[in-house]
């Protein structure tokens, strides 16, 4: 028993030893810098986003260590977005409706907040069929005959007719 202890107190130390030299790194390494706090955890998460679309993480990856993108997300979120914190945002998610937002600006909390539920947007189709139940009931209804199962054309079509409704 004692050796199981030991042992799972040794993995504890070098996984926080890993995220503390990845975090030195990281830091260090003249990028976009991370300003945020465990109150905002949807700014870690825009951060991160950031940090991928703009090719840093490959830069950093290549000079400092050999890491996947994967691997830095699931430690940065592991620290930043504890797992409270991601299951409250996964419930906001399941109840987020359009209601009188625009459908660019729904559009965005329903990108943001589906990171955290990637069983149901895994593939375009649930995405779409996701996105589209959560429309207001008038252009669900002008929207859901359509069948559109690319994500960017349900958009066009979505914010087309909120123009026209």
């Amino acid at each position: 028993m004692d050796i199981l202890k030991v042992e799972n107190q040794v993995q504890a130390h070098i996984a926080k030893t890993w995220l503390s030299f990845l975090e030195r790194k990281f830091f260090r390494s003249n990028l976009n810098k991370f300003v945020g706090d465990l109150k905002e955890p949807l700014k870690a998460d825009e951060w991160l986003e950031q940090m991928d679309d703009a090719g840093q993480w490959q830069k950093f990856v290549k000079v400092h260590i050999g890491v996947t993108w994967e691997a830095f997300v699931t430690v940065f979120q592991d620290k930043f977005l504890p797992p409270m914190t991601k299951e409250k945002l996964r419930d906001q998610f399941l109840k987020l409706k359009q209601l009188r937002t625009l459908v660019v600006e729904f559009e965005v909390a329903f990108t943001s907040l589906s990171r955290f539920v990637p069983e149901l947007v895994e593939t375009e189709e649930h995405r779409c069929i996701e996105f589209e139940e959560r429309l207001r009931i008038r252009l669900l209804f002008k929207v859901i005959g359509s069948m559109i199962r690319d994500y960017g054309h349900l958009m066009e079509s979505a914010t087309y007719l909120e123009v026209v409704i």
